[in-house]
């Protein structure tokens, strides 16, 4: 098959984008909440003319190309919007990453233009006309002009003397298309295209997608050719401004009388040479921007543009498999310093519903200090989403799991006013327990196992170990055993703790630690085996103590210790 390339011009990117963006912001002026479209013009910033103009400024009589002075006195209420190269170039990137998912060739082209290498993908798609359908699905309502050949210059030579326009389809059609008409296009190399997208282009994209492939640069002007214009007056000088003219002449000829770019450029045109391209790399991170047309002085209008913008950020993790446990939000304002937002995830998430929550309740909390005319949005710390596998009868998926708890809590009140229980490896009791700000990462997990004592009134014990995190190979240096935990059901306490004492199991740790131990003042039934505890000689707070398991007469068990002043209540177990 030979190789065929796709020049994609977008004559107004960033105007296009523009009405993307409208839909997704409230309005101020009349004339857009009625419906009726405004006139909008975009202004070169250098020259201080329209390069960019909308469908309703051109019934009106504006041009490209006029002054400020004339598109005002053509449309009073016109609305001038200054033309950003740097911003179009990102434009086109965000291009380049959503067609990345159906085309891997593609080269940029600043600043708004597009190379796709479409040859490979023709087998799958099943012809050059279901991908143009294809673009025009993801490109809904971006103006698109093109030209094919067979070498990428070729291919720009074309879009851009003799442009093919790609056509916009209502949406009954696009869903008529979607649905498969009664008659598909029949090819034997594209089933697995046939069965992923089941969809017939229109009559008028077939005939399109045809003359695209009969095309030939012959008969372009030299004009449309990205030669140096000192090359392009002296051709014009000889009377040459058709490339027919010029392949007629011989390339010795031309390689004496013309500078080394002619000729240069001529074996590309014919892929002798390859074209120099830039060929498309996707970015490692997410970062979109997102211009507001109307000053924001509320919090809440900001829900429509950053909506849109996770949207954007939903459909990068999706094609990647990923999730993000970390945004950044900026937000420009008029006049001052940016507000920076930092938004975070304890789970990972990637749906923009998640998101959009986590950002609201922090946007709630905020008080702009001038309007807001920009947002950024940056995605960090991002990994592979993992599988989950659900039961097929389980409803209770929709409910929050406790880090989305946790990012929530984090969101609504910040890190300041949140803490979690943490463990480090002491002896003492009151030493290992430790509260950390919530923000400070995850609890290591505990090393000591969890021994259940279970009788008719007590059925659950240490279920959530806090008070230690060493084991009983940690503590032999420090502490003598002689009796620790229990483990069949269906014993007493006293044949479990001997059934522990005997094989040596792990230390038992309630689940509740009283914050400063509590003198006994109750009648209490003790437990055979004494765990002793010194430690604590090194930093001038040493203990000695003599632990053991009891139970009183409303039935708790509580962990107890011995020491020279006497009996004393550590905590409880659950």
């Amino acid at each position: 098959m030979n190789t065929l390339w796709l020049y994609l011009r977008f004559p107004s990117l960033q105007l296009d984008l523009l009405y993307q963006e409208l839909s997704a912001q409230p309005h101020c002026d009349s004339t857009i909440k009625t419906g009726a479209e405004p006139a909008i013009c975009l202004i070169d910033n250098q020259k201080l003319q329209v390069c960019q103009l909308n469908k309703a400024a051109q019934q009106a009589g504006i041009c490209l190309g006029h002054n400020i002075s004339m598109a005002c006195a053509l449309v009073p209420d016109v609305q001038l919007i200054p033309y950003q190269p740097e911003l179009e170039h990102h434009q086109l990137q965000q291009l380049a990453s959503l067609l990345y998912l159906y085309c891997a060739d593609i080269a940029l082209d600043a600043p708004a233009a597009l190379w796709l290498r479409v040859d490979p993908m023709l087998q799958l798609y099943g012809g050059l006309a279901p991908l143009l359908l294809l673009l025009r699905q993801q490109l809904p309502r971006v103006h698109i002009m093109l030209g094919a050949g067979h070498t990428a210059a070729a291919a720009r030579l074309l879009a851009c003397d003799r442009p093919v326009t790609l056509p916009f389809f209502t949406p009954e059609t696009m869903s008529n298309c979607q649905n498969g008409a009664k008659t598909q296009i029949k090819t034997t190399a594209a089933p697995l295209a046939s069965k992923a997208d089941n969809r017939t282009p229109p009559t008028q994209l077939q005939q399109l997608a045809t003359n695209l492939q009969q095309a030939s640069p012959a008969d372009c002007n030299l004009a449309a050719s990205p030669l140096p214009d000192d090359v392009l007056q002296q051709l014009s000088a000889l009377g040459i401004v058709r490339l027919s003219q010029l392949q007629a002449l011989p390339k010795a000829e031309l390689s004496r009388r013309f500078a080394k770019t002619l000729c240069l450029y001529l074996e590309e045109l014919s892929g002798e040479r390859p074209s120099d391209l830039q060929f498309y790399q996707p970015p490692e991170q997410f970062s979109a921007q997102l211009e507001l047309l109307y000053q924001c002085e509320v919090v809440a209008q900001l829900q429509g543009p950053l909506t849109l913008l996770l949207k954007k950020l939903q459909a990068y993790l999706l094609q990647r498999a990923q999730h993000c446990y970390l945004l950044e939000l900026q937000l420009q304002l008029q006049q001052g310093e940016p507000l920076q937002l930092s938004i975070q995830s304890a789970q990972g998430e990637y749906q923009y519903q998640r998101w959009l929550t986590l950002c609201q309740l922090q946007l709630e909390q905020l008080k702009l200090k001038a309007p807001v005319v920009q947002l950024k949005l940056g995605a960090r710390q991002t990994c592979l989403r993992p599988e989950q596998a659900l039961a097929l009868f389980d409803r209770s998926t929709t409910a929050l799991t406790p880090a989305q708890l946790q990012s929530l809590l984090l969101a609504k009140f910040g890190p300041k006013l949140l803490f979690q229980l943490n463990t480090v490896p002491a002896h003492r009791p009151d030493k290992a327990n430790q509260c950390l700000p919530l923000s400070s990462g995850t609890v290591p997990p505990l090393k000591t196992k969890n021994r259940p004592i279970s009788d008719t009134s007590y059925q659950s014990a240490c279920t959530t170990t806090l008070a230690s995190a060493w084991t009983t190979e940690e503590a032999a240096d420090n502490t003598t055993t002689q009796g620790t935990a229990a483990k069949h059901k269906g014993k007493t306490p006293a044949a479990k703790l001997q059934h522990a004492e005997d094989h040596n199991f792990d230390l038992f740790r309630p689940a509740f630690l009283l914050t400063t131990p509590v003198p006994l003042q109750e009648p209490i039934q003790l437990q055979p085996g004494v765990e002793r505890l010194v430690s604590g000689w090194w930093d001038g707070q040493p203990i000695e103590r003599d632990y053991q398991i009891g139970r009183n007469c409303k039935g708790q068990w509580c962990w107890l210790f011995k020491d020279r002043t006497g009996w004393y209540v550590q905590g409880y177990f659950a």
